[in-house]
């Protein structure tokens, strides 16, 4: 079954889903092509937000009601008016917002309303959901409040999370190996959400990337030779999110040089850009000296030499170097001197460029 398939089924199901994969893998396009073909063949609701950027936990409840059809929110707004006191008609649809960020609505219990409301036939995508951070807690909390509040799991939206932490996405994946305190990560009292199903998105094989690269740009009628398509392999490791911006300059009439040069700036900057996000969010202090090492870490700088450098210790280096393995940036070797080795020259260029 192909995942597009496996997803359809999923969603139709009611079986929640956590799409994993190393960034440009592919995840948000199967997601969001899954969902939208779903609304526009047979009248799914769809509720997309990228959780990029998002500050907090109330913060990301305000932005999915944002992200809500009209009537949700009116029957949102209906609903807090009765419970909460709230004058309706007074700034439209963003007063239910507005009364999540004073705390006249607990994001907990908002969050539940908004799914309870969307209604079966709908479909609620977080994407990037490893940004909510320390939000997580009161997300998982929300989702069991909701499953425990309705009877009918037919009634409940369809709900798909992606992606790249192996850590972060484990919280969905296997909530009864890792529990939660409550709704802090701090507190005593331990529950576990629902839990999701895990669709693992791969690179696509060397055979597969020459195949469907040649079999694009003979339709767009497009001379090749294939060691230009073994270069782009090399270089993407069958990363869709490289793949693609190759095939389409290729067909709008770039030379296989620019046409690599356009994929790698494309690429190479989300990379860079999430991996100083993760840098600075798990290392808050030491991120900037983090950066350094990690760009001396690709030039095959001995590990002693980049601590004496920057000045950060060998156990903070380390500590880096797991963390993007559990990104699914590095991965752990079983030959050679160095312990972690990049997934991909994509991965490894855009270290040396940081």
């Amino acid at each position: 079954m192909s995942e597009v398939d496996y997803l359809i089924d999923n969603i139709k199901e009611k079986e929640w889903t956590a799409i994993t994969g190393p960034r440009l893998v592919g995840k948000t396009t199967l997601a969001k092509s899954v969902a939208y073909h779903l609304r526009d063949t047979e009248g799914w609701t769809v509720v997309y937000l990228n959780v990029s950027g998002v500050k907090d936990f109330k913060d990301f409840v305000v932005m999915t009601y944002a992200k809500l059809p009209k009537r949700v929110k009116l029957k949102l707004i209906l609903e807090s008016a009765l419970f909460s006191g709230i004058k309706v008609g007074i700034t439209g649809e963003g007063i239910y917002g507005e009364a999540i960020l004073e705390n006249r609505i607990p994001p907990v219990q908002a969050l539940v309303n908004m799914l309870q409301f969307l209604g079966k036939k709908s479909i609620v995508i977080w994407d990037e959901i490893q940004e909510l951070k320390t939000g997580i807690p009161e997300l998982m909390a929300s989702l069991w409040k909701l499953r425990s509040e309705v009877d009918d799991i037919e009634e409940l939206p369809s709900i798909i999370v992606t992606g790249s932490s192996v850590r972060v996405l484990s919280y969905f994946i296997e909530p009864t190996k890792i529990g939660f305190g409550g709704e802090s990560l701090s507190s005593g009292v331990h529950f576990v959400g629902r839990e999701f199903d895990n669709l693992n998105l791969e690179p696509l094989s060397r055979q597969t990337t020459i195949e469907y690269l040649a079999n694009g740009l003979r339709e767009c009628n497009v001379n090749y030779r294939l060691v230009e398509l073994e270069e782009i392999y090399e270089f993407s490791m069958g990363l869709p999110g490289i793949v693609n911006p190759y095939g389409r300059k290729r067909c709008k009439g770039l030379s296989h040089s620019k046409a690599l040069q356009y994929a790698k700036r494309v690429s190479l900057s989300k990379i860079r850009e999430e991996i100083l996000n993760i840098l600075r969010t798990s290392f808050p202090k030491s991120w900037e000296k983090l950066a350094v090492a990690l760009s001396l870490y690709s030039k095959n700088v001995p590990l002693k030499e980049i601590s004496r450098r920057t000045g950060a210790s060998l156990s903070t280096i380390y500590e880096m170097l797991e963390e993007l393995t559990n990104w699914g940036y590095l991965e752990k070797s079983v030959e050679g001197r160095r312990k972690y080795k990049f997934k991909g020259l994509a991965y490894l260029e855009a270290a040396r460029e940081i």
